[in-house]
């Protein structure tokens, strides 16, 4: 059976976006910004025909134009059409109006073959104008518009046969003079009529709820059909921390070791959607699903963010409604949305964070009696921006680990590149700094008692380094230690100053009984003989600034 898909060369995982904006040229040409996406590498969309026998790329033709999403397609499958009336319409850079995008064959060889490629909009050429006639009205800029692709068989050389259609997922269009600006507290009112039981902010933070939980079952022997991409970033998200503060060359020991052991536990048996899900996602797009979900960190959470000035029930829906466009857009790469990928999950829609814990612990994640170390000059122990000093990082101990999820160990590396310490009187905030996983201020009472390890955000997300259930922090002098406890796992995180710029952290990780409820305070000798040591990993952190 032939099938038609679109695709870009490029490195970006997010092909479509649900809204693009649309600006003016010189005389009212208008022209559709940043389509298929932002992309300094092209302005292409390439497209991709899978034919049931093989054909020369002669015998083909591509053509595409810019449609509403919800009307029937302009050319019906198996419509006759004459060439030369074709390409009299094709647009060009003198006349970018004209109806249809041709496509250039991507064929040297002039073989047969069972699949061809086509380049739109190839060098820019052609430009990606769309005359639709917009309005004031919302029910006008909430229409839908989508690309299609109409590939043509030619049946001699004056008439052509549409063979397949495709089309780009569903989008709306914005003026570029209304383009959103970075969300304030004047948007964030304008999602205060969506905040009911029954509204469409409940069922969308039940989908991000859901697509957290699938996230964090992926073990990684799950994904051993992506093990090497995982396996090489991995890598270099060790040996390139974003803020390397050490020139010095690298010396870590044993890394093939722990990459061993991330894929040491056998896979438990997987249920058959959950496990089609998974190939679907893939390792990239993984990634990028990681990174988005806290999507408004930035906005809440940052030191002058809006939320002490604009009403907290709008946090909680605007933190959704954009999360849910973020994993829209993209999802849309394997043709999904998130509706549709948690209905191929096959699971109920989890429950998600109530309002209440969302409003009673944003206070927390916001602190107001702390000093922020990124921009602010080193003020007392502990309290600095760190970075890894490469050369000083030594794993110690390795044993045979649990099967970690992907989430898990994206965080644990991402805080151990490098994160920022805040100490005021007992109470410790924390974060890491990483570009590619950022998070949100965490903080730990270091009163010698145990704490919840609170999730916070609508989709359940914790803010702890890794989804650990408890934890207890001590501080005296020069030393901190927090301890977090899970099901079956207790993490012990030390760190000792040898100078004021300089940090020495020690991290070990137990495999504990379903009994440890952490409120012992055990010597490790005691935790090595009852548990046995899974991680001990050493390393210098130098401070910045």
């Amino acid at each position: 059976m032939a099938s038609v898909g679109f695709f870009v060369d490029c490195s970006h995982t997010t092909l479509f976006v649900s809204t693009y904006a649309r600006g003016n040229e010189n005389g009212g040409v208008k022209r559709l910004q940043d389509f298929p996406h932002e992309c300094h590498v092209t302005k292409a969309l390439s497209v991709k025909v899978e034919l049931a026998s093989p054909m020369r790329s002669s015998h083909l033709a591509v053509f595409a134009q810019f449609e509403l999403a919800d009307d029937p397609s302009t050319l019906s499958l198996g419509q006759h059409l004459r060439i030369d009336e074709l390409d009299a319409d094709v647009r060009s850079r003198q006349d970018p109006l004209r109806a249809w995008i041709k496509g250039r064959a991507d064929d040297t060889t002039g073989e047969p073959s069972s699949v061809q490629v086509f380049h739109l909009n190839e060098g820019n050429q052609a430009g990606w104008h769309y005359s639709w006639k917009s309005g004031r009205g919302q029910a006008v800029r909430e229409t839908k518009h989508c690309l299609r692709a109409y590939v043509m068989a030619c049946v001699d050389a004056q008439v052509c046969r549409v063979l397949l259609v495709a089309s780009t997922p569903a989008f709306t269009i914005e003026s570029s003079r209304r383009k959103a600006e970075p969300l304030g507290p004047d948007v964030l009112v304008t999602f205060s009529k969506l905040f009911a039981p029954e509204s469409s902010i409940r069922v969308k933070a039940m989908q991000l709820q859901t697509l957290y939980d699938f996230l964090s079952s992926l073990v990684l022997p799950h994904l051993v059909f992506v093990q090497p991409q995982i396996q090489k970033q991995l890598h270099e998200l060790i040996y390139k921390p974003p803020r390397a503060a050490s020139k010095r060359k690298r010396a870590i020991t044993g890394d093939a070791s722990v990459f061993a052991a991330l894929w040491s536990a056998s896979a438990p048996a997987a249920v058959a959607p959950t496990a089609k899900a998974r190939v679907e996602v893939g390792v990239n797009l993984l990634y990028d699903i990681v990174r988005h979900l806290p999507f408004m960190h930035k906005l809440i959470f940052q030191r002058d963010g809006p939320w002490r000035l604009g009403a907290t029930p709008e946090l909680y829906n605007c933190w959704v409604e954009n999360t849910a466009r973020a994993m829209d857009a993209l999802l849309a790469k394997p043709g999904l949305t998130l509706a549709g990928f948690c209905a191929k999950l096959d699971t109920p829609l989890s429950e998600p964070v109530s309002l209440d814990q969302f409003l009673r612990l944003l206070p927390t994640l916001h602190p107001t009696d702390y000093v922020d170390p990124p921009s602010l000059p080193h003020q007392g122990a502990f309290t600095a921006s760190w970075t890894l000093d490469p050369a000083r990082l030594e794993l110690r101990t390795v044993g045979a680990l649990p099967s970690l999820s992907l989430i898990t160990v994206l965080r644990t590396i991402s805080m151990l590149s490098g994160f920022s310490l805040s100490l005021v009187q007992s109470t410790l905030h924390m974060r890491s700094y990483a570009e590619w996983l950022p998070t949100a201020w965490t903080t730990y009472v270091l009163d010698g008692r145990l704490h919840p390890c609170d999730a916070v955000l609508p989709n359940g997300e914790p803010m702890s380094m890794i989804a650990l259930d408890r934890y207890v922090g001590w501080h005296k002098d020069t030393k901190l230690r927090v301890d977090l406890f899970g099901p079956s796992l207790r993490l012990s995180v030390r760190c000792a100053l040898t100078k004021e710029t300089e940090m020495d952290m020690d991290v070990i990780v137990w495999a504990t009984p379903s009994g440890d409820d952490g409120t012992a305070d055990l010597p490790d000798d005691v935790l090595d003989a009852r548990c046995g040591r899974l991680l001990h990993a050493t390393g210098g952190f130098a401070a910045e600034g």
